[in-house]
């Protein structure tokens, strides 16, 4: 199902990189995905196995995580690598546009105390458990060595 959606994306975008790169809004994006993959799929989620029939749309969450994973990102080092800050100064603010993501690293944060405004939150944490927490460099985290100092 997820091939075929992403096939029913670059049918109806054959210069999807242009697209991505002119979009300005989040509705723009929510725009672009809003796809279904061809009618086979409505009532089939693998080859040749047939199933109840229903609408195979790419769901809201998945859009975000794409936006957030993919094409924020990619927004960001373009601008970086031609040097407009038009792209990066985008990509900046359609993360602090967006919902934070919902995983379980970002629920641990969550129980931890901290409150998330915008999947910028989201993706600070996420790097910066990336970054320190997994590599046990606590002592170069602000947070890590504030916490150590006060136990």
């Amino acid at each position: 199902v997820r091939i075929a959606q992403l096939a029913a994306l670059l049918r109806n975008n054959p210069k999807l990189f242009r697209v991505c790169m002119e979009a300005n809004t989040l509705d723009e994006f929510y725009q672009l995905f809003n796809v279904a993959p061809s009618h086979y799929w409505s009532d089939h989620y693998r080859f040749g196995k047939q199933t109840t029939a229903c609408t195979k749309m790419i769901g809201i969450n998945t859009v975000q995580n794409i936006i957030i994973n993919t094409i924020i990102p990619f927004l960001f080092v373009y601008g970086k690598k031609i040097g407009d800050e038009n792209y990066t100064d985008r990509a900046l603010r359609l993360l602090e546009q967006l919902p934070p993501e919902n995983n379980n690293i970002i629920a641990g944060w969550k129980n931890c105390g901290w409150k998330l405004r915008s999947a910028f939150d989201s993706q600070a944490l996420l790097q910066l458990k990336s970054r320190y927490c997994n590599e046990k460099r606590c002592l170069h985290c602000a947070i890590g060595s504030t916490l150590l100092k006060n136990a």
